[in-house]
């Protein structure tokens, strides 16, 4: 079961605010990490702060790269190699008859 939040509790607020006087502070990212407790500068009681932070990703395909190169490189051989191979035996065959 979920706790329900009160009237004095922030969670997940995108500035700090005062869960006494409902001050919200802007410059929030100025607070210390260190800190254990503040003091509202708005009704100089104390309260605690958690950050969080929220960390994602995004990656997207570079126009070449190094293995899609060293393939196209390896079919052409592979063809250029396959070929060679059959012309030579063609030729081969033909000095049979």
């Amino acid at each position: 079961m979920e706790k329900e939040l009160n009237e004095t509790e922030h969670r997940y607020t995108l500035d700090a605010v005062c869960p006494w006087c409902g001050y919200r502070y802007l410059d929030s990212q100025e607070f210390e990490d260190e800190e254990d407790s503040i003091e509202c500068g708005n009704c100089m009681r104390k309260f605690s702060l958690q950050r969080e932070i929220e960390v994602t990703y995004c990656t997207e395909r570079c126009e070449t790269d190094k293995y899609t190169d060293i393939k196209k490189l390896t079919d052409i051989d592979r063809k250029d190699i396959l070929n060679f191979a059959l012309q030579k035996s063609k030729e081969f065959h033909e000095e049979d008859f």
